[in-house]
């Protein structure tokens, strides 16, 4: 928020409104001595274990009274940093930080900082504290429900506002915003979080939040991803010591999911940037799923978080608004009190308040987060390999043991493949665990017909998500009747040992109907209750622990739990294999020579097929899971199979 400038003569740094030729472009954090102990920097350099930091680095570079004395470059996972010193920086005696003359020195603007974030925490809570919205709301109405029907009238987006006599409206959101309306993004409110994650940014939130709403008025909230490293937890204990010393009807509460986070490594693959699925399912599901515990009427309650989320941290986040609704939920509304301040303010902050510190920023760790994820930098892993390798290795060692389901052979290549990040790019399903699970979709015109082998849950169970059904059991065989918004559609179900066969009859043209009936088939067949698609229910209806189970009582049809991910199923996004199915535009979706997995085009898959060609998808035939989509790759470039589906092409029939 403020410009930064170097206090040479103290070795410290001073906030200023003014842009000079001194103004630093990357603000700087402090340097302890830890960081410089595991750089290795005690064979050149002189100083003391202190508590106080001890120079300042901007990103990788390193300042000691506003000189640059070393840069580091490289290093990873397994290689160390190149150290670069300057001349200034050869041979240094360092001495630790006055932290008082630095608070000294920014006090002014710190508390300028400061009370502008607490007012804006005063302002948020008393717009939204329950009792305020609720002795002006007409409970007869839903603003928010009204605002949302508006805009899909209009195409325009409108506002739920508090006019000054307390009272509330709808308006298009430019005109509320021209005028300064007080806009709300939830009029129902039932609790105050404070989002508390173990990092430097939460540790002041928390700190600012508590100065300002009563400590029985708010909760935090730890989310152990599984992935924290021991200082994290370690300060998740010290913080809530610290503050029940001073509010002792402060609530703390740790969220986890039921599931150790390898559990589920092994069965979607380790995630990368194409299929983040560890934070919603090890962080934003346990984390709601607590909140519906704690507010004991098996919904989703309407909750407002206070959370460090900073601009500075990337461009991503600098994206968004200071206060949102729906990030993540529609019934969360995210406040950001410290979202345009640099980290030396923030540990500025932490510094004149004298709060607790992770140790995790001592050892040179710019955010401190989980131990190993796909945006992690090199500079992060290295820092965590040395000095918390039981945090990580785990994880890495996960890694190397799949690669050779990719093809790498050589230790060489397997190091290389962890050294650099190629893991992060994961786009396919290879290093996933389906234990056999699969769906084919057989056709989809004019019935649509699929096959699910092994399916985890049941099929009837996840029906009940589209609509009513009704059924009747003859032998082997389901018939079923399906009402799906204003229609009746009938199905049946074949069920042969570990197999099931779904025909739904002539909805060639319901598209919408069959974008949802996919979704609950994949979920079928691949659910591995990873909770991820239970919080989406507004209404309680879902479970997902241990097995799924569908409140039919409760469910009002929503879809939210299909439409959340493209297939409906974390699952399933994750291990994004080819089953058969084309693209509307009739391409492929696999291409290259790894759409056949490896298996070259054998003989006794074509003569089996045309002695069995039609039902020899819906599991008559003797291949292997992996095989099948191999399989269905060849006969369709040998143009045996048509590429829309998997009937014989009329080149063959002639």
């Amino acid at each position: 928020m403020f410009k930064i400038t170097w206090d040479k003569e103290n070795n410290g740094v001073l906030l200023t409104m003014r842009s000079t030729d001194e103004t630093l472009n990357v603000p700087p954090r402090p340097v302890f001595f830890e960081e410089l102990d595991l750089l290795g920097l005690n064979k050149f350099w002189k100083y003391p274990k202190s508590k106080e930091p001890l120079l300042w680095a901007c990103d990788r570079r390193y300042f000691y009274k506003g000189e640059l004395v070393l840069e580091a470059k490289g290093g990873n996972i397994y290689d160390d940093p190149q150290l670069i010193f300057t001349d200034s920086g050869k041979k240094l005696n360092l001495e630790p930080i006055n932290l008082d003359k630095l608070c000294k020195k920014n006090e002014t603007t710190m508390f300028l900082l400061e009370h502008e974030a607490l007012e804006f925490i005063n302002t948020i809570y008393r717009r939204y504290r329950p009792n305020a919205v609720q002795q002006t709301v007409n409970k007869t109405v839903d603003f928010q429900v009204l605002a949302e029907t508006q805009e899909k009238k209009t195409k325009e987006k409108y506002a739920v506002i508090k006019e000054d006599c307390d009272s509330f409206d709808i308006m298009p959101l430019e005109e509320a915003e021209k005028q300064g309306k007080q806009i709300m993004l939830n009029t129902k409110i039932e609790m105050f979080i404070a989002s508390f994650s173990g990092g430097k940014d939460s540790q002041v939130v928390l700190d600012l939040v508590s100065r300002v709403i009563p400590s029985n008025d708010f909760l935090v909230i730890y989310s152990d991803t599984g992935y924290e490293i021991p200082p994290s937890l370690e300060i998740y204990e010290q913080t809530k010591q610290y503050y029940k010393e001073q509010h002792p009807d402060l609530q703390f509460y740790l969220s986890k999911n039921h599931q150790d986070v390898l559990y589920y490594w092994d069965k979607m693959g380790s995630p990368s940037r194409m299929h983040r699925w560890c934070c919603g399912v090890m962080k934003t599901a346990p984390l709601y799923r607590l909140l519906k515990e704690i507010h004991g009427t098996g919904k989703q309650p309407n909750v407002l978080v206070f959370e460090g989320v900073r601009a500075e941290e990337s461009n991503r986040r600098a994206l968004y608004d200071r206060i949102g609704r729906g990030v993540k939920h529609n019934n969360v509304v995210n406040a950001r009190p410290i979202f345009e301040w640099s980290a030396t303010e923030i540990y500025l902050y932490l510094f004149m308040r004298q709060l607790p510190i992770n140790e995790g920023y001592r050892n040179g760790l710019w955010r401190v987060g989980c131990s190993i994820c796909p945006y992690s930098s090199d500079w992060s892993e290295h820092i965590v390999e040395k000095k918390y390798p039981d945090s990580i290795n785990p994880f890495v060692s996960d890694i190397l043991n799949k690669t050779s389901l990719l093809g790498l052979s050589k230790e060489s290549a397997k190091r290389d493949y962890v050294k650099l990040g190629n893991w992060k790019m994961r786009s396919g399903g290879k290093t996933s665990n389906t234990e056999n699970s699969r769906l084919d979709i057989i056709s989809t015109t004019p019935d649509f017909k699929a096959v699910l082998t092994a399916p985890k849950e049941s099929l009837l169970t996840w029906l009940n998500i589209l609509g009513k059904i009704k059924i009747s059991q003859e032998k082997n065989i389901t018939k079923g009747e399906l009402q799906y918004k204003k229609g009746i559609y009938h199905f049946t179900i074949q069920t042969d040992d570990d197999k099931q066969i779904i025909v739904f009859e002539n909805i060639g043209d319901e598209i919408l109907l069959q974008g949802h009936i996919k979704r609950v088939l994949y979920k079928a067949t691949y659910c591995v209750h990873c909770e991820a698609c239970e919080v989406e229910c507004p209404t309680g209806a879902l479970s997902v622990v241990p097995l799924v189970s569908v409140d039919t009582k409760k469910c009002i049809h929503c879809y939210k739990c299909l439409d959340f991910k493209e297939r409906g199923c974390v699952m399933a996004n994750s291990i994004n294999i080819s089953e058969g199915n084309m693209k509307n535009n009739n391409k492929m979706k696999t291409s290259g020579i790894d759409k056949y997995s490896t298996f070259g085009m054998k003989e006794n898959w074509v003569s089996d097929f045309f002695n069995n060609s039609d039902d020899y998808f819906e599991g008559n035939n003797s291949l292997g899971t992996k095989m099948i989509p191999a399989c269905l790759n060849w006969f369709r470039e040998a143009e045996i199979l048509n590429i829309s589906d998997k009937k014989i092409s009329k080149l063959v029939l002639c």
